[in-house]
């Protein structure tokens, strides 16, 4: 007996354990693979049984009431994502990373802007600098090159009040992206960014981590001068 004929046979006798109607209520909560695993059979055979009961299967693409992704009057699949952007609930594609609208704007940024932004921001993770942080680091405190005063005295401002910190210790793969936080207190699982003024592509970057992590606190000049940590001038 050939596999076609094992299938028919298998078949027949699975075919016992359905009723027409049964298996349609079933299949307008589940797909043909869901159903076949809730019984332990073989897809192959399952596929048969409906042919045997003359049900239709529906396509992925399926519109209205009869779509398995139909939800408040959509029909399109739904996938629990959102956007990295923006934060809408994505649909239809599942390793969509941004909606249309923001998908658009990115592909959209003139190019002068783009050369103006890091070259890992611009290529994206296939370029081979992804991830890495390319302007120098000019200044060392505790053998670790930092990249500004305030960093430094933001480092001797935790070792002066008992604070542990890592500096740079992970760099995030935002999507179309990466930022690396300045620093992280692991007492107290939060990370910190010095910044004496926002660019957008900043904004950006931090709005992002925000929504995804939301574990993130910007220290700007008047902060740290509150907290003691540099000197009004």
């Amino acid at each position: 007996m050939g596999q076609r004929g094992e299938i028919m046979s298998a078949s027949k006798n699975y075919i016992k354990l359905f009723t027409k109607k049964q298996l349609i209520e079933e299949y307008n909560t589940q797909s043909v693979c869901s159903i076949a695993k809730k019984y332990n059979i073989p897809n192959t055979c399952m596929y048969k049984i409906f042919e045997k009961f003359s049900i239709k299967r529906r396509s992925f693409n399926t519109g209205g009431k009869l779509s398995s992704g139909y939800i408040h009057g959509r029909c399109s699949r739904i996938f629990r994502k959102k956007c990295l952007r923006c934060g809408k609930e994505l649909s239809i594609n599942p390793n969509a990373k941004h909606c249309i609208k923001c998908h658009n704007y990115l592909n959209s940024i003139n190019k002068n802007r783009l050369i103006k932004l890091s070259k890992s921001i611009a290529y994206g993770w296939k370029y081979k600098n992804f991830a890495k942080l390319l302007h120098s680091k000019k200044m060392k405190y505790k053998f670790i090159w930092m990249r500004s005063s305030w960093e430094i005295k933001f480092a001797k401002w935790c070792d002066k009040n008992n604070i542990k910190w890592l500096y740079e210790p992970k760099t995030f793969d935002l999507g179309y992206t990466s930022y690396t936080p300045d620093f992280y207190l692991p007492e107290r699982d939060i990370y910190i960014e010095i910044k004496g003024y926002l660019r957008k592509e900043s904004k950006d970057k931090i709005k992002i981590f925000n929504r995804l992590y939301n574990n993130l606190i910007i220290l700007n000049k008047q902060e740290l001068i509150d907290m003691e940590v540099i000197n009004e001038r």
